[in-house]
Parts: structure tokens; C-alpha cells; sequence
């Protein structure tokens, strides 16, 4: 645990280009969330309000994936910085205003991965590789679904209260956890798909079924686990066992 806080000393850490892509990616990010900001008639202060909410709200989601990915990766001998996709962005806003924000679509951008020679030795298959590269990939949708699953258990369960704002949060995770995942390249789901196929869709299948039952107010991580469990049967003897 020593080395390992030292490592996180030496390489958790924002560089210019990546704070730059960073901050636009929440810029616009933003501004698809908020296109539509609910009011019956447009108020230019309304909307900038309800445009400050969310740009606040996806910077907490998208620091928090980005910074649990940086961890997950310097565990295991790896530096990972975020990229912007700028196409994916700007065809979000394009279908935000085309929609007039009934349709979302977040397709912010993926990890680059670059070898820690020191902090990487010792492991298996020392390089860069497919399955560690999935992982860390995956572990930042994981980390927007289970920040969204702490928060609403603390609103319901716990402080027994319901909040429009951390109810904008929560939803923002979810959709991020969603989105993320997709296997398109450069996203983060095109990495954790060539990682390892069946552990993407039984991940992919799990972020998926809880999203769906969030969005009919469902929340139920194991009814979630176990519609993840059927599509990795699916998949397996539809799919993958003509592979063997």
C-alpha cells in the first residue's frame, strides 16, 4: 500500500491537455443535458441556471470516473489520460437542438493508455494488453453506477428524502455509465469489449438492466445482476460457443 500511494503520488495527475479536454467535454456535455430545461416558456436566466446545475453535476460524474479509472490504472503498472471525441460531442449537441433535448446521446471520449515500466513489473504479460486495458475501461462506468446507486441510497433509505437535483445527478451517472460503455470506438466500451467479451456483456448487460428499471423507477441491483446473468447465457450459447 506504500508503493502504491507513492505511485499515486508521482502519477495521478491532470495534464494541460487533458484538464483542456476536460473542461470542454463538460462544456458540452452540459449543454446537451440542459437544452431542454423543463420551463413552459424560455427564461434566459431559467436556462442559464438550469445550465450551471448540470455543468456542475457532469464535472462531479465525469472527475469521479475519470479519477477512479487513474487508480484502477496505476494498481496495475498504467497512466491513463482522457481524450475528447469531438465528432461523438458535437453530434450530440447536433441532435440535442435537432430534438429540441428529447434525445440524448453522450459520446464524450475514451482513455489513452501509456506503460508505467517501473510500477508495471512483476505483472502478467508485462506490456500493454486487451484485458487490463478493458478492465480500467470498465471500471469507470461501474464507478458512475455505483456512485448513482450510493446516492440514491442515501436519499431513500438512509436521510429518507427525494432531491430534483440529486435526482439530475443520479440520472447524469446513469446515462454516462450507459453511454460509455457502447462499443464504439474511441469510447471506453470498445476497449472493455476486446478485453474480454463475455465479461463485457455481463457488465454491459448489468449497467444496461439497471438503467432500464431506474428509468420506470425500479431500483434493484440484484433483479439488475440477474437480467446481466441471462444475457451472458444468451450471448454464451448463441454466440461465443461457436467460437470453442
Amino acid at each position: 500500500m506504500g508503493e502504491y500511494a507513492e505511485a499515486i503520488k508521482q502519477h495521478f495527475n491532470f495534464r494541460v491537455k487533458e484538464a483542456r479536454d476536460i473542461v470542454i467535454a463538460i462544456f458540452l456535455l452540459a449543454l446537451i443535458f440542459a437544452f431542454d430545461d423543463g420551463a413552459p416558456s424560455f427564461s434566459a436566466a431559467h436556462w442559464i441556471g438550469n445550465y450551471i446545475l448540470f455543468a456542475i453535476l457532469v464535472s462531479l460524474a465525469l472527475l469521479f470516473r475519470i479519477g477512479v479509472q487513474k487508480l484502477v490504472a496505476i494498481k496495475v503498472g498504467y497512466r491513463t489520460e482522457f481524450k475528447i471525441w469531438n465528432y461523438g460531442l458535437v453530434l450530440g449537441v447536433v441532435i440535442a437542438f435537432l430534438s429540441r433535448g428529447n434525445i440524448l446521446l453522450l459520446l464524450p471520449g475514451g482513455l489513452i493508455f501509456f506503460l508505467l515500466p517501473a510500477e508495471r513489473l512483476g505483472h502478467f504479460r508485462y506490456g500493454l494488453n486487451y484485458d487490463t486495458t478493458g478492465t480500467i475501461a470498465a471500471s469507470g462506468s461501474l464507478a458512475n453506477m455505483l456512485l448513482g446507486m450510493f446516492t440514491k441510497a442515501l436519499m431513500y433509505n438512509f436521510f429518507g428524502f427525494e432531491s430534483a437535483v440529486l435526482d439530475k445527478f443520479i440520472f447524469v451517472n446513469f446515462l454516462l455509465a450507459f453511454f460509455m460503455m457502447l462499443p464504439i470506438p474511441p469510447l471506453d466500451g470498445i476497449r472493455a469489449f476486446f478485453g474480454g467479451r463475455l465479461t463485457y456483456v455481463f457488465i454491459f448487460g448489468i449497467i444496461l438492466a439497471y438503467v432500464a428499471l431506474f428509468l420506470v423507477n425500479i431500483f434493484s441491483l440484484i433483479f439488475a445482476v440477474l437480467i446481466g446473468i441471462v444475457l451472458w447465457l444468451v450471448y454464451y450459447f448463441t454466440l461465443e460457443k461457436g467460437y470453442f
